[in-house]
This record gives structure tokens, sequence and C-alpha cells, in this order.
């Protein structure tokens, strides 16, 4: 199915929180409006998914953009069932936008590869590697973000 959506909202009384000042502010009101595209999908037994947004957040007193909110983000995963097995890939895009201070973060991408395993009676095992090329990116100037990381766990579900 594809979808698409055009967007505007105004948000009153909004917290932004300045790490420069290690304090929160008050943003009167801002706006956003911009457009989202996605997919999601099946061929056989491949799932297959993406979405873009296109968005223009601005304080809608100064005109200037929210802090740390990019203009474009976009994604993408894929699954594929294999048996009691299921694998899958995502990956997700954020562009450049600023931090305090006059602060640029740059834009970044991120691969995951995940699994999951059916063992039956309601118990899965799954594992993921987030951050697969182990970029270097900042959410928040000056923050440091996980590196190449590795996850592996059981759920279990009452039926």
């Amino acid at each position: 199915m594809l979808r698409a959506t055009l967007f505007k909202s105004r948000v009153r009384n909004e917290f932004q929180y300045d790490f420069a000042r290690n304090r929160f502010e008050n943003i009167a009101s801002s706006d956003n409006r911009g457009l989202e595209v996605s997919y999601n999908g099946a061929i056989d037994k491949t799932e297959l998914a993406a979405s873009l947004t296109l968005q223009d957040p601005t304080d809608a007193t100064t005109g200037e953009r929210l802090l740390r909110r990019a203009a474009t983000l976009a994604s993408a995963s894929v699954w594929q069932s294999i048996g009691a097995w299921r694998v899958g890939a995502q990956w997700a895009y954020v562009g450049p936008r600023s931090d305090a201070g006059g602060v640029s973060l740059a834009g970044y991408s991120l691969v995951d590869l995940l699994a999951q395993w059916e063992i039956g009676h309601g118990a899965q095992l799954f594992g993921r590697i987030e951050n697969l090329f182990n970029a270097d990116y900042e959410s928040v100037a000056g923050y440091n973000t996980a590196s190449l990381s590795g996850f592996i766990g059981l759920r279990w579900k009452f039926q």
C-alpha cells in the first residue's frame, strides 16, 4: 500500500531542552508542515516498507528552524520469513539540522540487521545488530551515540 500525507500542525507551549545551558525553554508556538510518503507491501514471503518525510518545523514567533529537527527523514526495511526464522534489515536517514549555539549537525544513515526465531509455545529468540557500519554521528551536539552494538533476547507471550 502506498500512502501520501500532507500535514500542517501548530503546537503551543512546546518545551525544548537546551543542552548548552542545561535547562528547558518554552517555545510559545511552533509550526510544522510537510509531506510524508510511505509504502508497505510484500512480495511472496518478503515484507517491504519505506518512508520519506519532508518537513519544515519552525518556531512560529521567530521563523527559525526548530533545533535538532531535520527537514528530511527516510527509512526502509526488508524482512524475509524462512521457516521458523524471520530475518531483516533496516535503514534510517536523518538529514542535517542545527543545534544550540549555532552548531550544525551532519546528516547520517544507520543500518541494522535483525533476526527472530519462533521456538514454539509463545517463545521467541531474537537478536539485532545496530549501527552495522559503525557510523559516527550525533543526535545532540556534544553527546555520544551508540557505536556498533549487538543485542540478544528471549520473548515469551502468554497464550
